[in-house]
């Protein structure tokens, strides 16, 4: 059986605000080429991918694709092949995912029996990667969704949610209705509470009726494939249900990038390995250039990746992420915080200057310099970039 796997990452992610708007920040990137601990988000899905045995796939990138093609990196270490589907090249501005995985599908030469198809802007934890698709190989549905008991209060406004048949009990329950986004005043008891988390296991045949149930060129998941396409058509669409204590995070905005990155730091979410634990709760990368002194002095949990040098008598921690190419000069203190890689050749000067003081930042690049402190939320650091912010409406804990 042929699986390829096909990871949607060609968002603009206007949540994440100044994060990834270029007009206003030039070390602006897509949203699934934001870290999620060592990784990039875009690489973690490849490296689940990984985990579920998928030898080939593919990322669909749209905005900011040289950010996500960079933070993709090098995937000899994960025996994948892995290809872009640049949807630039085809002049169009916005196809929906489910029409975008059917355009992809449509250009392979040769046909995959299934695909694993992943959101680019969740993290979810890897003990799920092997049974989910254990489950998903051995149905004879044309569909699978991964899906998720949450609190109404989390759903409403944000996920789609599944209605399952009442009396399946087990793992794997047939799909009654997908609603996408209900509020408070669509919902009705027994629909129930389990969200789409964005995790899709597709059975090549369904796009064999998918041209003639759209006929147009646009179509997503939730609402054209999954419920007029599927559901209403009678064909197989199954839901996967997480176990208790499943982990899973939309990574929209600044604050849930912040979270999911402490989550990993403090080993509430399994995302691989994150480095050489050199000391509990530290992790490095490679080619990292530490004092002694500092490296004992660490108050993890902390993950450092590859190429940073590190300066004397720096306090490091806790809560601390520090990209790839950062140089800390001597007697810097950085704690609660996530300072960005580089993603490109212009970009590559990754400086805190002597003395700087960070503390609960999200720092974007550039160089660092005095005291960037936030004791009440959260700071974003983006500097040289432009401070014309006008028309952003930033959350109060967000401060520019």
């Amino acid at each position: 059986m042929k699986i390829r796997g096909f990871i949607l990452a060609g968002g603009y992610g206007t949540r994440m605000q100044v994060l990834s708007d270029c007009k206003f920040n030039r070390f602006a990137v897509a949203k699934p080429a934001l870290p999620i601990g060592i990784r990039s988000q875009v690489r973690q899905q490849l490296y689940l991918l990984h985990l579920m045995g998928i030898e080939q796939a593919a990322v669909a990138v749209k905005f900011k694709p040289e950010s996500v093609i960079e933070a993709i990196g090098n995937t000899s270490n994960f025996t994948m092949q892995v290809d872009v589907f640049n949807m630039n090249e085809h002049q169009v501005e916005d196809w929906g995912a489910a029409w975008t995985t059917y355009r992809w599908f449509s250009s392979l030469a040769q046909k995959p029996d299934k695909m694993v198809v992943l959101n680019g802007d969740i993290l979810w934890d890897k003990t799920l990667a092997s049974p989910f698709v254990r489950a998903f190989t051995s149905s004879s549905a044309l569909g699978q969704i991964v899906g998720c008991s949450t609190p109404l209060e989390q759903l409403f406004g944000r996920f789609g949610l599944i209605q399952t048949d009442l009396a399946d009990s087990g793992s794997v329950r047939k799909i009654k209705a997908f609603l996408e986004k209900p509020t408070a005043d669509r919902y009705r008891a027994e629909m129930g509470n389990i969200a789409n988390v964005g995790i899709f296991g597709l059975d090549s045949n369904v796009f064999v009726r998918f041209a003639n149930v759209f006929g147009k060129d646009f179509a997503d998941f939730a609402s054209h494939l999954f419920q007029r396409g599927m559901v209403e058509h009678d064909l197989s669409l199954e839901a996967y249900i997480a176990p208790p204590g499943f982990y899973w995070r939309d990574i929209g905005t600044p604050l849930d990038l912040l979270q999911a990155n402490f989550d990993v730091l403090n080993g509430r979410i399994d995302a691989g390995p994150q480095g050489t634990e050199v000391k509990p709760g530290v992790w490095i990368g490679s080619e990292v250039v530490i004092p002694d002194q500092v490296l004992q002095s660490i108050r993890g949990p902390m993950i450092i990746a590859d190429e940073v040098e590190i300066g004397r008598n720096v306090q490091l921690g806790p809560n601390v992420i520090i990209g790839r190419g950062w140089k800390i000069e001597d007697h810097a203190k950085i704690s609660n915080s996530i300072l960005f890689p580089s993603y490109y050749e212009t970009d590559m000067v990754r400086l805190v200057e002597r003395g700087a003081v960070v503390d609960h930042c999200i720092v974007a690049g550039g160089t660092v310099w005095g005291n960037y402190q936030s004791r009440n939320g959260m700071l974003v650091v983006a500097p040289d970039l432009s401070m014309a912010f006008h028309g952003y409406d930033f959350a109060s804990r967000i401060i520019i």
